[in-house]
């Protein structure tokens, strides 16, 4: 596997930052007084450079993957919790201006520069595998954008230079997945090695066209276990897809499609969730009540990478709480007061435990998916009988590869390889006594485990899965957190930015009508069907 070090690769990023980003879509205000003529030409951009830029800004900044991954993904699905009501996902409460800002800064440069990228490749047979990696790339993205908002812009987005686009319609999220699997099956299927690629501006596998063949049909799985309620032929068609194809879905840890980052110059150079945590300061967030009990009751050995503590055994913070506010954490069992002579050690928030710095680094890698993910999915296919073959043995791969992975975080997140064994020993016997409905429930809680910072799709395989079953917040007491906008139902999307309905009214207003929904938290996506658990089963 071709990967270029963070030095080399920054260089090469900042040779190439000179780019003008050259499409336009979404938002009118900032287009009223632009021409519909592109500024620079295509051919004057280096498409090298314009990739490096697009994966960059798709790793993300600060400002959206605060909001977006951490003040909403990560508590919404009780990974992490906190105590300040400006982490408003954790108390249910609507932050319009958070909610708004990955929509925002995904159709801004991203989707901009992929469409060019896109349109500018598409003519020349020299240029088919790069043509072919940007639009595995656009799928990437929108389908980070679908499972957040729903229906989204997707077949007019990015064109308002090219076709005069300045109010993009809303694809339906059922349309849009359809469209994401005829892509990268023509990814997967037409990519010539003899051709040639992004080289050293390909982030992720450095243009390896293999590599890119894998993830095509891993994106691929991905999406087809999306559509377990809401189209269960489909998710068959495209899973038995993705896993028989000649290319193989990814093999091993090699194969994950992750960004190296540096620290420094600031920006997109750095980990966005690195740059978050550099940040927040004395109001950070801690590992929940559920993830930390999760983890402890099964001897997990990531809990201890996962976070710090300054107890035994480690304790989990209770999402929807506060500090002397509307609903104390003061009234929780679990909070130990800083009375006596001496004190308790630990007494106040420092009996919960903190996210592990080794995580949370500006020059750690940024995932976008796994391999213990990856074989996870295959487990779950083979189980609803979608396809053949030893789904103990795939389950048994996707817990070892969530145990090795974290090594790339550097050498504090290593586990001893008989740590691994005891706990892939373990939790592979209790999977092959288990029933069908429960080998369900077990491969989830371990991908919801598996997926901790990539809190984006721990957030949609949460809702598309139902595993783990958690409780609504405030968790252990009645009711809702005051304020909250779901009245205490849990959160299962984004809305839109309130800019939409004033700048694209009529579309905006179509995707609210073709979905059934009002633009709220708790509205459910296409594919977020309330059906139960596991289809054909009570489990």
């Amino acid at each position: 596997m071709k990967r270029m070090t963070t030095p080399a690769f920054l260089r090469f990023l900042l040779a190439g930052l000179c780019l003008v980003a050259v499409t336009a879509c979404d938002s009118l205000d900032d287009r009223l007084e632009e021409t519909n003529t592109s500024p620079i030409a295509a051919n004057d951009i280096n498409p090298d450079f314009q990739f490096a830029d697009v994966l960059l800004r798709m790793s993300g900044d600060r400002f959206e993957t605060w909001r977006a991954n951490l003040i909403y993904s990560s508590v919404a699905v009780q990974q992490n919790a906190t105590l300040v009501s400006y982490w408003c996902g954790d108390k249910y409460l609507a932050c319009e201006s958070y909610t708004a800002a990955f929509w925002g800064r995904r159709y801004d440069d991203p989707v901009r520069n992929l469409t060019d990228l896109i349109t500018s490749t598409a003519d020349d047979p020299q240029q088919i595998n790069r043509n072919l990696m940007a639009r595995a790339t656009r799928v990437l993205l929108f389908h980070r954008l679908t499972d957040l908002y729903g229906d989204v812009p997707y077949s007019e987005a990015g064109k308002g230079y090219t076709e005069s686009i300045l109010q993009p319609k809303y694809d339906a999220q059922e349309a849009i997945y359809e469209d994401m699997v005829e892509e990268l099956t023509a990814v997967r299927d037409s990519l010539d090695p003899a051709k040639p690629t992004f080289g050293d501006g390909d982030l992720f596998f450095g243009g390896d066209v293999q590599q890119w063949r894998r993830f095509a049909n891993s994106l691929m799985l991905r999406i087809a276990l999306r559509h377990v309620k809401a189209a269960p032929s489909k998710a068959e068609q495209w899973a038995s897809s993705a896993i028989n194809s000649d290319a193989g879905l990814m093999q091993s840890n090699d194969d994950i499609a992750y960004i190296n980052h540096a620290d420094g110059p600031n920006g997109i150079n750095d980990n966005a969730n690195g740059q978050v945590f550099d940040f927040v300061g004395p109001a950070p967030p801690y590992l929940s009540q559920r993830f930390v009990t999760w983890m402890d009751s099964r001897d997990d050995p990531r809990l201890r990478v996962y976070g710090e503590a300054d107890g035994d055994p480690a304790v989990g913070l209770p999402n929807g709480y506060d500090n002397e506010g509307e609903n104390p954490i003061q009234q929780h069992p679990s909070y130990i007061a800083c009375e006596g002579s001496p004190e308790p050690d630990p007494c106040g928030t420092d009996v919960y435990t903190r996210p592990n710095g080794v995580l949370l680094g500006v020059d750690d890698p940024m995932f976008f998916q796994t391999y213990a993910e990856v074989a996870l999915m295959k487990a779950e296919a083979i189980e609803r009988g979608y396809v053949g073959g030893n789904a103990g043995q795939a389950f048994r791969d996707g817990v070892r590869a969530a145990l090795d992975y974290l090594s790339m975080y550097g050498s504090e997140a290593d586990i001893s390889a008989s740590d691994i064994d005891a706990y892939v020993d373990e939790r592979g016997t209790a999977y092959v006594g288990a029933s069908t409905a429960e080998r369900i429930r077990m491969i989830n809680e371990q991908y919801w485990a598996a997926t901790y910072m990539n809190h984006y799709e721990s957030f949609a395989n949460w809702r598309r899965s139902g595993y783990p079953d958690l409780e609504e917040s405030p968790v252990d007491m009645e009711g809702s957190y005051p304020g909250s906008a779901t009245a205490g139902n849990f959160i299962r999307r984004l809305t839109y930015p309130v800019s939409e309905a004033s700048q694209n009214t009529e579309n905006y207003e179509q995707a609210l009508s073709q979905q059934g929904i009002e633009n709220v938290l708790d509205a459910r996506v296409w594919w977020d069907q309330d059906s139960g658990q596991y289809i054909g089963d009570d489990g």
